[in-house]
């Protein structure tokens, strides 16, 4: 992973938060790479986020992992990402 912070996260909860770093200038480029990927990120159980803005989101329910992205200055770019009701895109800036 780059030691740049990334300007967007894909966030999801299966049963606790999931987060996947990307690395795009838009929104628009953000949502194209994540949705043509073919891993299960949910079945991988990445917790980009956490390790990149070193916080803990082991516990934390999606307002209180929200509130952490956001105390980050991460705002929501696209509350469905995936048109599936899981995932949501947030971007730096």
């Amino acid at each position: 992973m780059s030691t740049t912070t990334p300007k967007f996260f894909a966030v999801a909860d299966f049963g606790g938060p999931i987060s996947v770093a990307i690395n795009a200038e838009s929104a628009a480029e953000a949502a194209e790479w994540f949705n043509d990927q073919t891993t299960s990120f949910e079945d991988a159980g990445r917790t980009d986020a956490e390790f990149t803005l070193d916080f803990c989101g082991d516990g934390m329910s999606s307002e209180e992992f929200a509130a952490q992205l956001q105390a980050r200055g991460y705002t929501v770019a696209s509350g469905d990402l995936c048109d599936d009701g899981n995932w949501t895109l947030w971007c730096k800036g």
